[in-house]
C-alpha cells in the first residue's frame, strides 16, 4: 500500500512538472504586437521595465506588470515595488524628502544624492542569481538615475550604474535600464 502511494506522489509530480514547464514555454512566446486593443501604442513597443545586470537582460511587459506603491504625495515618501507575478526579477525604487514633485526631469547621481541620508533607493531581486538569499538583493551602489516624469498615475525614468549583492561590497557590475510604468 505504501508503494502505491509513493508512485501515485512520483507521477502527481511529473505531470506538475510537465505543465509549469509548458506553461512557462508558453509565456516566453509572447510576442509585444500581441498588445490587448486597450494598451496605447507606446505601452506596446516600449516595456515597462528593461534591465541588464550580470550580462543578462530581463524585459518586464507593461501589462504584465503587478505593481504595489505606497505613495505618500504629502509628505515625500514614494515607494514602488515593481515585478510580475511570473517573473524571476523585481524593481524596487524609493524617493524619500528628494523634493521632486512638481518639478520636470531630475537627474540623480548615486552615492551623492544619499551623501547625508538615503533619499534615492533603487535595489533589484534576482531569484535566480546564484548566491546566498541576502546577496540575490542586488543594491544599485553607484551610477545616474533620471526620472524623466513622475505623476500620481505614471512613474518613467532610466538609470545606469554599477551595483552588487547586498553584502558584496567589492565586484561592482554594470546595471542599467529603464522604467516606464503606469499605475
Amino acid at each position: 500500500m505504501k508503494k502505491i502511494y509513493i508512485l501515485l506522489i512520483l507521477v502527481l509530480a511529473v505531470v506538475i512538472i510537465i505543465y509549469a514547464n509548458s506553461k512557462v514555454q508558453v509565456s516566453e512566446q509572447k510576442v509585444i504586437s500581441a498588445a490587448p486593443a486597450l494598451m496605447s501604442q507606446d505601452e506596446a513597443v516600449n516595456p515597462g521595465v528593461t534591465l541588464t545586470m550580470e550580462g543578462e537582460t530581463y524585459t518586464l511587459e507593461q501589462k504584465d506588470l503587478n505593481p504595489q506603491t505606497n505613495l505618500d504625495f504629502d509628505n515625500d515618501d514614494l515607494k514602488f515595488a515593481i515585478y510580475t507575478n511570473e517573473g524571476r526579477v523585481s524593481v524596487n525604487f524609493n524617493l524619500t524628502k528628494t523634493g521632486i514633485l512638481g518639478k520636470g526631469p531630475v537627474f540623480y547621481s548615486i552615492p551623492e544624492a544619499n551623501q547625508e541620508s538615503v533619499k534615492v533607493d533603487l535595489n533589484f531581486f534576482n531569484q535566480d542569481r546564484e548566491s546566498s538569499r541576502m546577496n540575490k538583493r542586488i543594491i544599485f551602489r553607484k551610477g545616474e538615475i533620471q526620472i524623466e516624469k513622475l505623476t500620481k498615475n505614471q512613474l518613467v525614468f532610466t538609470f545606469k550604474g554599477e551595483g552588487s549583492g547586498m553584502t558584496e561590497r567589492g565586484d561592482l557590475f554594470p546595471i542599467e535600464g529603464s522604467i516606464n510604468m503606469t499605475f
